[in-house]
């Protein structure tokens, strides 16, 4: 019989590969055995989220910082969902928490994300353009600002120069989770 441990890396591994059925059951294996594993709850969240699930996204992600609050991406993650879901005063509420992150990439783009709750594009392009600049630590991370930053740039006639371009890396919220686990 597999750990919980195991059943976390593979359904990492599933997920992956994009194997979302498998990894849910990897990760619900995991619930079962230890119900307040904050990784496997943010983990069943990202791929909510992924599938367009995402008030069962907002809802796990929301459970697995009320076990272990210090999970900034999943912080910055659930802040993002909520202004997606225009619930831009929760989501200004979990971007706010990470002012003091000792991550300045991650702190750029959570102000970034703040600026446009508050109907200021331009700003948060800028607070983007300062982000991408600086290292973040993880690469899917980057690469989900960057893409931001040029559907911004597209909507906002103010001229902004464009960051280095962000390395490729993998889905947001499960590269994500990879960069923070390791």
């Amino acid at each position: 019989m597999l750990d919980p441990d195991e059943y976390l890396h593979l359904a990492i591994h599933a997920s992956s590969v994009g194997d979302h059925h498998a990894c849910m059951t990897y990760l619900k294996e995991v619930l079962q055995r230890q119900p307040a594993h904050a990784g496997a709850l943010y983990l069943l969240a990202a791929q909510h989220a992924e599938l367009g699930l995402v008030e069962r996204a907002i809802s796990g992600m929301k459970a697995a910082l009320a076990i272990t609050p210090e999970m900034e991406v999943t912080r910055f993650q659930l802040g993002l969902l909520l202004l997606d879901r225009d619930r831009a005063g929760e989501a200004k509420q979990q971007l706010a928490a990470l002012d003091g992150s000792s991550n300045p990439a991650l702190r750029a783009f959570s102000q970034a994300l703040l600026a446009l709750a508050d109907a200021d594009p331009v700003g948060a392009q800028k607070k983007l353009a300062l982000g991408l600049a600086l290292p973040s630590g993880n690469p899917a991370l980057s690469t989900m600002m960057q893409r931001f930053f040029e559907h911004l740039a597209k909507k906002n006639e103010a001229a902004v120069e464009p960051p280095a371009s962000a390395p490729e890396g993998s889905p947001l919220f499960l590269g994500a989770y990879r960069q923070a686990s390791s």
